[in-house]
């Protein structure tokens, strides 16, 4: 017979055996279900990352998309210059051809004054020995004639030089009095013949050298601007950064000027060679009145420009102050 002693010690040894077992299934449980917690935040953190990479790649791909959209677009303005150029080039030619036709003609015109003296001169050289010849006359006539031709296109050749010196002497006038805001010089230069569209060798146009003022006297000369546009000053003439009078006309601050400008009909979202306009301009150097009429004007606020690398930016984006990024979001 088992005692009761060894029969409840062994009862207690199986209970604690069961409890050991119980706690080491309860553990191994819990492991389990940090192990599968650890492995849910894992995974979410390996998504969000995933999901971050995926943003950031999109991103990426809709800049580099947007900057060959406005390198298309700078390809597409370069050959419209191109085209502008070769026909104006075409047009140089044209009149070329016309001046020399005309050349050609009063040549033709000299000749055949010539060609009867000529012909005397054989039929004098065709008579018998010893009857009257007039061939030394003839050859003085010729000769004279060949001097007179030669002496007429030293002429012809001197004048053009002289037209030609003296349009690019009164267009630079132009374009300095211009610059200067001095009304009586622009009214002698345009009144002596000055190409109130004459391009300076600084690339620049009478009225766009009005509004170059503008960063030496903080102002441009109204009835300077006012003459020049009376005269037919091209109002959407560019310079050499492909900047016109509007975007120059800006840095002034004054909606009464952009107004001017654009009822002359300049073009609101003009373009300079890396795709400013004069939104673009005025927002990025803190100009309100300026950005409030060309906003009231029409002025895309959507468009882009390159800002330095491969980053476009609206005006919105470029905005110097809160303000002005007031104006723009309104």
């Amino acid at each position: 017979m088992t005692s009761p002693g060894r029969s409840g010690g062994a009862g207690l040894a199986a209970i604690l055996q069961r409890s050991m077992e119980e706690a080491a299934r309860l553990q191994e449980q819990e492991s389990e279900r940090r192990l599968q917690e650890s492995l849910r935040l894992q995974e979410q953190r390996a998504a969000a990352a995933l999901r971050e990479a995926v943003g950031r790649m999109e991103r990426r791909l809709q800049e580099r998309d947007a900057a060959a959209r406005a390198l298309a677009e700078r390809v597409l303005r370069l050959e419209a210059r191109v085209a502008a150029l070769e026909s104006g080039g075409q047009s140089a030619l044209s009149r070329l051809e016309r001046r020399t036709g005309r050349l050609e003609e009063a040549v033709l015109r000299a000749l055949a004054t010539v060609f009867p003296r000529v012909e005397a001169l054989l039929a004098q050289l065709e008579k018998p020995p010893g009857a009257p010849s007039t061939a030394a006359s003839a050859l003085v006539g010729q000769e004279d004639d060949r001097q007179r031709m030669e002496r007429r296109v030293l002429e012809m050749n001197r004048r053009k030089e002289i037209a030609e010196a003296a349009y690019s002497i009164l267009g630079e006038d132009l374009c300095e009095a211009a610059f200067k805001g001095t009304l009586q010089d622009v009214r002698r230069c345009l009144h002596a013949g000055a190409d109130v569209n004459y391009v300076s060798r600084h690339g620049a146009t009478p009225l766009i050298s009005a509004f170059y003022r503008d960063f030496d006297f903080g102002r441009a000369d109204s009835d300077v601007v006012l003459l020049l546009l009376e005269r037919g000053a091209d109002v959407n003439a560019i310079d050499t950064s492909g900047s016109t009078a509007l975007h120059y006309a800006v840095f002034l601050d004054s909606g009464a000027w952009v107004s001017l400008l654009l009822c002359a009909g300049a073009h609101v979202n003009a373009r300079d060679e890396f795709g400013a306009t004069p939104l673009h301009r005025a927002a990025g150097y803190g100009y309100p009145e300026a950005v409030r009429a060309l906003v009231a004007a029409g002025a895309d606020k959507g468009l882009r420009c390159w800002t330095g690398g491969w980053i476009q930016k609206t005006a919105f984006e470029v905005a110097e102050t809160a303000a002005i990024r007031h104006l723009l979001r309104s």
